[in-house]
């Protein structure tokens, strides 16, 4: 039943116009904030990336507003919030080129520099030596609220609220930081799953009525809730809703990507090789290794090659 879902959605999973993979659901980059923090300095929730610099003047040493993880690619996630923002151009253009130049990504790490100088984020070697290899959730400066905040996908959110709201903290959503001349979102969105039969199955219609089970039945949205984030057929969803289901940080982020997403997501952004070289060429600058020009070059080069073979 094709009909439950947008288009804009089943983009998601066709390719040269044809329906490849059935999206289940979406998830986004936004911000979870410990609010618990920010009351204890007498910080409203930021609203722009202005906000988030007064806020860091305002917290006590060792406390920041928020956090970007270098192994989940946060810190190269948030750059390209920034340039998006800042250009209105799309990272991989839809004909799969890169869309910004190498003056966009030097802007872009010079931005994130700024961010750990005035003690907006902590730096990856400050990281380095709070958590080493540990999950930001169980890393002691996010447990206690020093860390007050992350930059992540939806579908994540439980995993890093429940240890704050065991504690007694509170966290909220908070929007994408914006600045005063925005010309995107830069909301990075995606599917969080999606659903796909082989062309050499044996058995297609089986196949076909069992997805339609997982995708539409209204047994099975009762049952699934929102294990597998919030659905994107539209038949679904006025289960969860007539259920009371929709709600939570989950929830609420979700609806905030669906509403605000303008630029969309390419299927090679998170190519496992890009990916890779994303966390290397932002750790060398993390550490001074490099500076923001050479960072740049490095990671024009990469991404303009690696879409150039596929």
């Amino acid at each position: 039943q094709l009909d439950n879902f947008q288009k804009e959605d089943l983009d998601y999973g066709t390719v040269n116009g044809k329906l490849n993979a059935i999206p289940v659901s979406q998830t986004g980059r936004v911000m979870y904030l410990n609010k618990s923090t920010y009351d204890k300095f007498g910080v409203a929730i930021p609203e722009t990336w202005d906000d988030y610099f007064a806020a860091a003047e305002k917290f006590d040493e060792g406390y920041y507003p928020f956090d970007l993880d270098i192994r989940n690619n946060s810190v190269w996630l948030m750059i390209i919030t920034y340039i998006e923002q800042q250009t209105g151009k799309p990272f991989i253009t839809e004909d799969n080129k890169i869309g910004f130049s190498e003056a966009d990504i030097q802007m872009g790490f010079e931005f994130y520099q700024k961010l750990v100088d005035e003690k907006v984020v902590p730096g990856i070697k400050e990281r380095a030596g709070e958590g080493g290899k540990v999950e930001l959730y169980e890393m002691p400066n996010y447990l206690n609220g020093k860390y007050a905040g992350v930059y992540e996908w939806t579908s994540s959110a439980a995993k890093y609220s429940k240890p704050i709201t065991s504690q007694g903290q509170e966290m909220v959503m908070a929007e994408l930081p914006k600045g005063t001349t925005d010309k995107s979102t830069g909301l990075i969105a995606k599917p969080s799953l999606l659903w796909a039969m082989s062309k050499t199955t044996k058995y297609p219609k089986e196949s076909a009525m069992l997805m339609e089970f997982l995708l539409n039945d209204e047994a099975a949205a009762k049952e699934l809730g929102l294990e597998r984030g919030v659905p994107l057929s539209t038949s679904t969803v006025a289960v969860l809703e007539a259920e009371n289901k929709l709600s939570g940080l989950e929830y609420e982020g979700t609806k905030f990507v669906k509403e605000s997403v303008d630029l969309a997501s390419s299927p090679y952004f998170e190519d496992s090789s890009l990916q890779a070289g994303y966390r290397s060429i932002s750790e060398k600058f993390g550490y001074g290794e490099i500076n923001a020009e050479q960072a740049a070059a490095e990671l024009h080069k990469l991404v303009t090659e690696k879409l150039a073979s596929v």
